[in-house]
């Protein structure tokens, strides 16, 4: 498990809340890789989110990659009234 000081911890938080979507990556528990995106409502806000989680040795950038596309083009933000002006790409570096 990854130890994060409190200013790291609240920076590590700013790339997902842009992105709309995040990644444990062991920093919770030891072999367990975490990838979660936000739900949106009509307004934009951030009203909740969906994770994926499975072994970290198995989570390529590849596969992480395809798991946000997966949990992207479900629509559930779209369901909600959720209609970006723009889409986001995306690119998971490492």
């Amino acid at each position: 498990m990854i130890k994060k000081t409190s200013e790291e911890f609240e920076t590590s938080l700013e790339l997902p809340r842009q992105w709309g979507w995040g990644l444990d990556d062991e920093e919770h528990v030891a072999g367990v890789c975490r990838i979660s995106c936000g739900i949106r409502n009509a307004d934009g806000a951030m009203i909740s989110a969906i994770s994926v989680s499975g072994p970290a040795k198995r989570q390529t950038k590849d596969r992480i990659e395809d798991i946000i596309l997966a949990i992207r083009t479900a629509g559930i933000s779209r369901r909600m009234g959720y209609a970006p002006d723009e889409v986001q790409t995306f690119s998971v570096s490492g």
